[in-house]
């Protein structure tokens, strides 16, 4: 543990972030340059991905080429946005440092809201006590993490992509990854939006091959929709809120069609996934007798108390976004760049 001055000492010893990425993204646009007559042939290639293609058949199987290209992918895609990877000498962000702290302390036996404070969901905290449980004093369990939670969220959309596409809509995965994770909001890595990525992306899939297929959603797969709501509204339950309108939509739909009973049946393996995913989280608290400390914090703080502050803190709070924003913004740019040229 080190205070804010000895913090202070060591991120004045960091390059400042813009000189660290144009050290890299100079030289790759100079060799993007040179390199144009190369990179047309590609370039061409894929505009055409998405013309002219018949969507891939039902019986689909994704190659092991396809699947390495998705990996390949996501690790190149968070070693460059991300602080936990291990090309920066860690992680900064104050969030993140939040987050690893509280999980640190879950970890060595201390009670989620009950003996430590912060406003996130529980399965976010228990995520970052297995990162301490990997490297307990650096962020490769957050780099390891963040690349699986990657790789899955760029298959399934691929997978999506499948429905309107060929095969060849592979690749376009890159530039998608290059877009997404080089945003402002993904600045730093390690976010509960990160994280939560894969997981909305599943009932996306889902619901768009009900839709485009007019296939209908199993019930086992109802279940894994119920499942990954319950895990996002245990991370941060302000982006459940897409659940919502993904079931009014398809609900719509099948009135539509007329199979209105079916989707309506199809509620019990939802209710069961939002149920079985919530157990870990009431188990916990439960032995712990912090069940009254959760709905406290998790729930009624964030609701009444998360956006009350003094003026002199709003002041801050404006400046540090003012100057941040012209940064981030920079720094975005600059690894969207860079992922695709290293791709």
């Amino acid at each position: 543990t080190i205070g804010w001055a000895e913090l202070g000492a060591v991120k004045s010893l960091l390059p400042n972030p813009i000189v660290r990425y144009s050290l890299v993204t100079i030289p790759a646009l100079i060799f993007s340059l040179l390199s144009s007559c190369t990179l047309s042939p590609l370039t061409s290639t894929l505009s055409n991905c998405l013309k002219n293609t018949t969507p891939c058949p039902e019986k689909c199987k994704t190659k092991l080429w396809q699947y390495l290209l998705v990996g390949i992918t996501a690790v190149v895609t968070i070693t460059i946005c991300s602080k936990s990877s291990p090309i920066y000498p860690f992680n900064d962000w104050l969030d993140a440092n939040c987050f690893f702290t509280v999980g640190k302390s879950v970890a060595n036996g201390q009670v989620l809201y009950k003996d430590i404070y912060e406003q996130k969901g529980p399965y976010l905290y228990f995520l970052h006590s297995l990162y301490y449980l990997i490297s307990p004093d650096t962020f490769l369990g957050g780099y390891i993490f963040e690349i699986i939670a990657c790789f899955f969220f760029l298959f399934v959309s691929y997978k999506t992509l499948l429905l309107f596409a060929s095969e060849k809509s592979i690749w376009a995965i890159p530039i998608l990854s290059a877009f997404i994770y080089s945003s402002p909001y993904f600045a730093h890595g390690g976010s509960a939006e990160e994280y939560c990525l894969p997981f909305l992306s599943l009932p996306l899939y889902f619901g768009l091959k009900y839709v485009a297929k007019r296939e209908s959603i199993s019930y086992s797969k109802w279940f894994v929709i119920g499942l990954t709501a319950s895990v996002v509204f245990w991370i941060k339950y302000t982006m459940a809120g897409i659940y919502v309108g993904i079931w009014l939509y398809l609900l719509f739909v099948s009135i539509m069609r007329k199979d209105i009973k079916r989707f309506l049946i199809s509620i019990l393996p939802l209710l069961a996934g939002l149920l079985l995913g919530s157990v870990p989280v009431f188990v916990y608290f439960i032995m712990n007798d912090a069940t009254g400390d959760l709905f406290n914090v998790y729930f009624y703080n964030n609701i009444f108390s998360y956006s009350v502050k003094t003026p002199a803190a709003n002041e801050v709070q404006q400046s540090t976004v003012t100057t941040a924003g012209r940064r981030t913004d920079i720094l975005a740019y600059s690894k969207m760049i860079e992922i695709l040229i290293v791709l």
